[in-house]
């Protein structure tokens, strides 16, 4: 397994146990196919997700997409 892969299961778990961090990172490489393919859709649902946590970027960045 790739270090980039190994990073992105690391960060994968630490979203769904509800790190708003993980949870908005997640989104944000979901949404450019950054180390994962891009899934705009799944992006977007994790940077609610971050967002209902009061993740504060995760917030503008929402409102920036619309």
């Amino acid at each position: 397994m790739s270090q980039q892969s190994e990073s992105v299961e690391a960060l994968v778990w630490q979203a769904a146990s509800g790190d708003a961090g993980a949870q908005y990172a997640l989104g944000i490489a979901l949404l450019n196919g950054e180390g994962v393919d891009a899934n705009p859709e799944k992006g977007i649902e994790w940077l609610k997700t971050a967002a209902s946590a009061g993740h504060a970027e995760a917030v503008e960045k929402l409102k920036l997409l619309g």
